[in-house]
């Protein structure tokens, strides 16, 4: 598990209930900042806000939406389904975010929806 936990740069546990949350442990062991719901036991034991990671709301995306954009320089959405773009915390992410950008896959998704208005070639969120 350690070298799945490296792969990412931020571990989130969004546990609507959660007794403990051995997982956070895990991550943090290899170095990961964690984002824990407030319904995560571990939380105030191991969560010391801004320092090791953040704690957000349950079922408060935004509020989850800011804790993530606070650990990034820049934010690339690639390949997410656009049905759920709306309610997911990847769609609020790009709104809080420092720099908020498409990756290849959604540019071209954005391209060619945007072409007949404006000539493009990569689509930047705002």
């Amino acid at each position: 598990m350690p070298i799945v936990y490296r792969i990412g740069d931020v571990f989130v546990i969004s546990s609507v209930s959660e007794t403990w949350g051995l997982s956070v442990n895990e991550a943090m062991a290899c170095g990961r900042p964690a984002i824990v719901s407030d319904a995560c036991g571990c939380k105030t034991d191991l969560i010391l806000e801004g320092k090791t990671g953040y704690s957000f709301k349950v079922n408060q995306i935004d509020d989850l939406s800011k804790k993530i954009a606070a650990l990034c320089d820049v934010y690339v959405n690639d390949a997410f389904g656009t049905a759920h773009r709306a309610e997911a915390t990847t769609h609020g992410v790009a709104k809080f975010a420092p720099v908020a950008c498409a990756g290849p896959l959604r540019s071209e998704e954005h391209t060619s929806e945007l072409q007949s208005r404006v000539d493009i070639s990569y689509a930047v969120f705002c």
